[in-house]
């Protein structure tokens, strides 16, 4: 007995460390755990049983001992591991060799990636070769948060980009594990378009695990340059590989493109040969290509499509800079958070300004910050108000949004209110400390009187988006209050109408976070607030009694502005990328893009009539415009438009290079339309588009600005010099005010260190106010270009402001909505 057991164990032993003995001429070799990550096989070292391992179709897991044998296939270049959870590859690949006697992978065990709770990664569409300040916020990121790995979601772009990022991101320098998917402009001339990216990253499918879900990559099918693989091929292989794939793990595909926009994610060649995915338990599409950030939850199959913007530039549709962090729970369940670049120990205090002190209705004062630090969540803000710092009582503030906070000060507390200080304090994860301080003067509440009693129902004020205000606010001008919706607020414009302020927010995260709000414009006190089926990035109108809002799903909902009880809600069929928002004329809505343009009855939300002449380019946020019963309306990469407002009918297009990209929306005035485009100013007759008048300019004009024109002044947002003015009739410059450096980049392909203003100005009075990319608000003499007044508000502005009676109201990407009164009202 001793002896047949002594020969057991030798028997095993000799096992473990003989050379391979499959019969056969397939791919074999072994996966083991490499303790001393030297590469090779140690006699101490075991091999790791059910590993999957692939040639590019088979799957096969390895046996008690690690080893494997593969057929291959007439196609197969790499023989790769799904590296299992818990473990960490050094390479997950090898090139198949015909004369290789076998094939070793040895992989370290990494405790912290076999955790049942864990986050990870994603960036996308970098498309660059040039080192960048968001490389090193990412590496901040990754040391301070120690994620499980990185993802790129494609288009590394071209020779250059994809010799760039084998480089510099990478395993080894970004500290984890990096996995790239194949985009459509990483395919390249040559011997087939996927050659130069698997010499560089590998196959271009395969699976890796960590905690207890199965992620799966998979190539775009069509790209610049033809590639060798077909969708039959990676069918092939998906189907074997979730086979394998045990019922309790989870499964997530990342790819560049979105699978589908219906609510089916089924992957196949025809309709006997398919996957249904989320029968193996797909709970998340991941992809990128559009430049955009959007999340849907497709109801049918739930599972939620994710796309994610660049880290380095602003998206097509003028998407913020950033990188998605994706948490991963014990259940499961997926969560995510966008992190904006650029973004470093950012802190400012909002309120109270210098200036004034805001006092609410229960008579205290309202102290808000913003604070942000792409490199690690912010934990903690505190704040003190005092005369003298040995005084100072350090309270919390509570988190508003991801970048606002928010407390409440009883000026009861002191007696002698002058010579006040108010100091914050924000401390982030990664333990950095950001601090700010500035005297405040105390300003009793009965000292302001706000009368918002004008109405501003729609963006710029009116269908024509003509940007100038019936009254005069003369500034400087005095915050009355600010409101926090606990949302981020993108191209939403505030508009105005019977006393109270209405707005819309995104949710780009998926967090039930997007919603129409009715605000109290004396107050700021919120009213109601009614919850969208997902973002609403563009402008809303009124009309009627009723509020009315398209979301990027296209659903349009029309919302009684009273009470926020829902009257109609209406879906364009378009399955997602509404963001050209809506306007309202004569019980009509204008809304919807592409196919998916329409007019509808107001009160009741029945088809008028839908666009056929044209489909729609990729996403645009030029709102449309209306005015002597022309719509002119954008499709970006495509053309500007004018149709029949009354019938629909196409009535003139541009294809051309000069106003096919579409950013800013058109003025109406003086029966012609006035706008920008790329470097151009140009003026169209707006019932034939003749182009009556076009100026080429050293200036970006791919700002979302719409110009305001007044006497003989055209004054607009650029996409990197701030605001100009140009002379209305031979479109010279009169005058240019630079603001400073965008906090994040939103102007598309925009490299750092723009100075955008990527909204539009209104006109009261003789100034010109607008928000900007820098986080500031302000006030200029619109003759000369000279700042008259400005305050700071700590986070980029995407919206025009509001004007009604002696208010103005403008909203930040922080979610704060601001209720400001002139110096003197008219």
């Amino acid at each position: 007995m001793v002896t047949n057991i002594l020969f057991l164990l030798l028997f095993l032993a000799f096992a473990e460390l003989s050379p391979i003995i499959y019969p056969g001429d397939g791919y074999k070799g072994k996966v083991f755990n490499d303790i001393n990550a030297n590469g090779m096989m140690d006699p101490s070292e075991k091999g790791l049983a059910d590993v999957l391992i692939s040639d590019g179709e088979n799957v096969v897991k390895t046996d008690q001992y690690g080893r494997f044998n593969l057929p291959g296939t007439e196609r197969t270049r790499f023989i790769f591991i799904t590296t299992p959870s818990g473990y960490r590859a050094r390479k997950f690949y090898l090139r198949a060799d015909t004369k290789a006697e076998d094939y070793l992978f040895g992989l370290q065990e990494v405790m912290s990636n076999d955790a049942s709770e864990f986050q990870f990664i994603q960036i996308s569409d970098s498309e660059t070769y040039e080192y960048g300040e968001w490389i090193d916020n990412l590496k901040e990121y990754i040391n301070s948060e120690v994620p499980a790995f990185l993802v790129h979601t494609g288009d590394i772009c071209y020779e250059k980009g994809l010799l760039f990022h084998s480089e510099f991101i990478n395993s080894e320098t970004m500290g984890i594990p990096v996995y790239y998917c194949l985009g459509n402009h990483d395919m390249l001339q040559g011997e087939y378009g996927e050659k130069m990216f698997e010499d560089l990253f590998g196959p271009v499918y395969y699976s890796f695990e960590s905690g207890n879900v199965h992620f799966v990559v998979t190539p775009m099918l069509s790209g610049d340059h033809k590639p060798s693989f077909t969708r039959e091929d990676v069918y092939r292989w998906l189907k074997n590989d979730l086979a394998l794939v045990p019922e309790e793990k989870s499964v997530i595909i990342f790819n560049h493109s979105m699978l589908t926009r219906t609510d089916k994610f089924v992957y196949g060649i025809n309709e006997d040969e398919k996957i249904n995915l989320p029968d193996h338990n797909l709970i998340a599409w991941i992809y990128g290509h559009s430049h955009t950030n959007i999340a849907r939850m497709h109801s049918e199959s739930g599972v939620i499509s994710v796309g994610t913007a660049a880290p380095n530039k602003g998206g097509i549709d003028h998407t913020p800079s950033c990188f998605r962090i994706f948490h991963v729970d014990q259940k499961n369940d997926l969560t995510m958070e966008t992190r904006y670049t650029y973004l470093d120990r950012h802190l400012v205090i909002i309120a109270p300004d210098r200036e004034h002190s805001c006092i609410n209705q229960h008579g205290k004062i309202t102290v808000s910050a913003q604070a942000y630090h792409t490199s690690s969540p912010t934990e903690k803000v505190e704040y003190a108000i005092y005369q003298s710092e040995d005084e100072a009582i350090w309270e919390p503030m509570t988190r508003m949004s991801d970048w606002t906070w928010q407390a409440e000060w009883d000026p009861g507390q002191v007696k002698n209110k002058t010579g006040l200080i108010v100091a914050v304090k924000a401390r982030f994860a990664d333990g950095v400390v950001a601090s700010k301080e500035h005297e405040f003067i105390y300003s009793e509440k009965g000292e302001i009187n706000p009368q918002p009693v004008e109405p501003w129902p729609i963006f710029q004020g009116n269908a024509e988006h003509t940007g100038i205000a019936g009254s005069v606010i003369a500034p400087p001008l005095q915050l009355v209050w600010v409101r926090n919706v606990e949302a981020n607020i993108w191209m939403t414009s505030p508009i105005v109408a019977g006393g109270l302020v209405f707005i819309a927010s995104i949710d780009d995260d998926n967090q039930g976070r997007s919603h129409v709000y009715a605000i109290d414009a004396k107050s700021g006190e919120i009213i109601w607030k009614y919850k969208t089926g997902n973002s609403v990035k563009n402008c809303i109108a009124f009309h009627d009694g009723k509020v009315f809002a398209t979301d990027i799903q296209g659903i349009v909902y029309a919302i009684a502005a009273e009470n926020g009880d829902l009257v109609w809600k209406k879906d364009l069929g378009i399955n997602g990328r509404a963001q050209e928002g809506t306007i309202a004329s004569d019980n009509t809505i204008y809304t919807g893009g592409g196919n998916g343009l329409c007019a509808l009855n107001a009160s009741d939300g029945s088809e008028i009539w839908r666009n056929k002449s044209r489909s729609g380019g990729a996403g645009t946020i030029a709102p449309h415009m209306l005015g002597e019963n022309v719509l002119v309306v954008s499709a970006n990469w495509r053309q500007l438009s004018g149709h029949n407002a009354i019938t629909g009918e196409l009535l003139w297009s541009h294809r051309d290079d000069t106003l096919r990209y579409r950013d800013g929306t058109a003025t109406l005035h003086s029966a012609s339309l006035h706008l920008t485009s790329r470097q151009n100013i140009l003026r169209i007759d707006h019932k034939t588009g003749k182009i009556l008048k076009s100026r080429h300019t050293p200036y970006n004009f791919k700002s979302a600005s719409t110009p305001v024109i007044i006497d003989e002044y055209f004054i607009v947002g650029t996409g990197d010099k701030g605001l100009a003015a140009f002379n209305t009739t031979t479109f010279e410059e009169k005058w240019r005010f630079e603001t400073g450096p965008a906090l994040f980049m939103t102007i598309p392909y925009a490299s750092p260190v723009v100075k955008s203003v990527d909204t539009s100005p209104v006109l009261s009075g003789d100034v010109i106010y607008f928000g900007a990319s820098d986080g500031w608000f302000y006030g200029l003499d619109f003759r000369t270009g000279k700042e008259i007044w400005k305050i700071e508000l700590g986070a980029p502005v995407f919206t025009s402001p509001a004007v009604s009676g002696n208010m103005i109201f403008i909203a930040d990407f922080s979610g704060n909505i601001y209720g400001f009164t002139g110096s003197k009202n008219k």
